[in-house]
């Protein structure tokens, strides 16, 4: 159930990226069209609301960081509005052979109420996909440990590094100073992780994390720029 919502939001979040803007915004900007030049500009100028944000989130559905790109998808009656983003975090792996690498890439959809001015409340449902490294041992492997002759050489299997992959979905209600028109955004906020058993992480002791359907609280606190 947890893999089908997981993939459902991921659908939703591609096709979303090619929805325009706002229907709303478009109609504003057809009726300006139908006045005089000088007053069309103006009344753009005033409606004149920012659509894309970049933004530096601390803690949250990146774990430690995430860098994220959110897109303005729809807006109702100026209160109202629906975003889209994506972002990506790098960070050290846990493997003890050699060094690794593991990437996040969140993904989420949120809706976005202007409370007053630069002031606004968020809620919104995501996705995480997680790919890291483990330190493994192919048992099934037995060249290290017998010769030729089948004769028990005494060498254990060597130890190599596999590549897991693994979602996890969150939810988020947050604050946010954001004008409409652009600028610097600041937002901080309740972001809970849900996920299933992690089976990988058994020989770590992680007991805590291996029922059926898990949860971790975490908060996140960001900073960004909207144009």
């Amino acid at each position: 159930m947890l893999k089908k919502s997981l993939f459902l939001v991921s659908f939703l979040f591609v096709i979303g990226l090619f929805i325009p803007s706002s229907a709303i915004s478009q109609t504003e900007d057809s009726a300006s069209s139908t006045s005089s030049d000088g007053d069309a500009k103006i009344e753009l100028d005033s409606n004149k609301t920012a659509k894309n944000a970049a933004y530096l989130e601390f803690l949250g559905k990146g774990f430690y960081y995430s860098f994220n790109y959110e897109r303005n998808l729809v807006t109702i009656k100026e209160k109202i509005s629906l975003q889209a983003s994506i972002g990506f975090t790098s960070m050290n792996g846990f493997t003890d052979i050699e060094k690794s690498k593991d990437l996040l890439i969140p993904m989420e959809f949120n809706i976005k109420y202007n409370v007053k001015g630069a002031h606004n409340a968020v809620i919104g449902y995501g996705t995480t996909m997680w790919k890291y490294k483990l330190t493994t041992i192919n048992l099934d492997d037995d060249t290290n440990i017998y010769d030729d002759n089948g004769v028990n050489t005494g060498i254990p299997a060597k130890p190599e590094l596999k590549t897991v992959k693994e979602w996890f979905a969150h939810f988020v209600i947050e604050y946010r100073y954001q004008k409409p028109g652009g600028g610097i955004m600041i937002k901080a906020g309740y972001t809970p992780l849900f996920f299933k058993a992690m089976k990988n992480f058994e020989y770590q002791k992680v007991y805590e994390y291996q029922k059926k359907y898990n949860y971790a609280t975490t908060f996140n606190f960001g900073v960004g720029y909207t144009f």
